[in-house]
């Protein structure tokens, strides 16, 4: 799968599984909106990433409905469109 271009969402980026994916996918040429509550964390992933420049973080608690819907608004407004929405963030 060609993944050049493609607008990714990636939950739980800032560690573990998120932050292999999210270097996985910057190689191959994604633009990413990297989530996560470690902002420290998720801004090192983001500078180990392909392109840096290309992604952007957004340090926040998902298990908050009403941080989720503002995330998601300014991820919306960065990425424009998204194709796909990686959901790895632990928790309930």
């Amino acid at each position: 799968m060609n993944f050049e271009g493609k607008r990714i969402v990636i939950t739980g980026a800032s560690k573990g599984l998120g932050a292999v994916c999210a270097r996985y996918f910057a190689s191959q040429g994604a633009c990413l909106a990297l989530i996560a509550r470690d902002g420290k964390k998720l801004e090192e992933v983001r500078l180990s990433c392909t392109f840096p420049e290309r992604h952007k973080t957004f340090s926040v608690d998902l298990t908050s409905s009403a941080n989720l819907v503002s995330t998601f608004g300014e991820v919306n407004l960065f990425l424009k469109e998204v194709d796909v929405v990686l959901h790895v963030a632990g928790g309930g």
